[in-house]
């Protein structure tokens, strides 16, 4: 879910150049975009975060166009929209999908036999945040 207290600071110190995975846990409004939490830990260690959804209820998600490849500036700004105030606030759980949205949510992957990502697909809810 991104909390810093989720990750331990040796594991994040060897994540450089790698990516890691992160399901939102909306009602702790995780990971948060705020300065000093585990999306910072891990985006300044050079790795790229795959989110599999914003924070918060599925109703309220849009799909992000291809590539849906955010900076965490622009991921703060998706979170913290001027019409809404605060995003996050309104977090409070993230409801199963509805079948025809089944796959939104997710991240695929394939590896080559050193462990390196060769392949990657996204469903229409899920992003990816760059350091």
């Amino acid at each position: 879910h991104g909390s810093r207290d989720a990750l331990h600071a040796n594991l994040v110190a060897h994540r450089q150049s790698l990516a890691t995975w992160v399901t939102p846990y909306s009602r702790g409004r995780l990971p948060d975009p705020g300065e000093g939490g585990g999306l910072h830990m891990l985006l300044d260690s050079g790795a790229t975060v795959l989110l599999s959804a914003l924070p918060t209820r599925r109703e309220s998600q849009e799909g992000h166009p291809h590539p849906a490849r955010f900076s965490r500036s622009e991921y703060r700004d998706l979170t913290e929209t001027p019409a809404t105030g605060n995003f996050l606030a309104d977090a409070i759980d993230i409801t199963p999908p509805a079948i025809p949205d089944a796959r939104s949510p997710i991240w695929a992957t394939a590896f080559d036999e050193e462990g390196r990502i060769v392949e990657k697909w996204r469903g229409a809810h899920a992003l990816e945040i760059v350091p």
